[in-house]
């Protein structure tokens, strides 16, 4: 019964893991057709934790 329920629970992380993977390819094809040169002096520019917080921010809405 135990091996049983591992080999389901592997199956739901595969399809989560591609899924996922699907999203992070989906969202690096988006983000390389945008122009970022003209928001790297910005970015360059604010404090480093405002930086991290923003990261964040975008890394959390990249999931859903």
């Amino acid at each position: 019964m135990q091996n049983v329920s591992g080999n389901v629970l592997k199956g739901r992380i595969t399809i989560w893991r591609n899924n996922y993977y699907k999203e992070i390819e989906s969202l690096f094809w988006t983000a390389e057709d945008y122009n970022f040169d003209k928001d790297k002096k910005f970015l360059e520019s604010i404090d480093k934790s405002m930086l991290v917080k923003l990261f964040e921010l975008i890394c959390f809405y990249s999931l859903k």
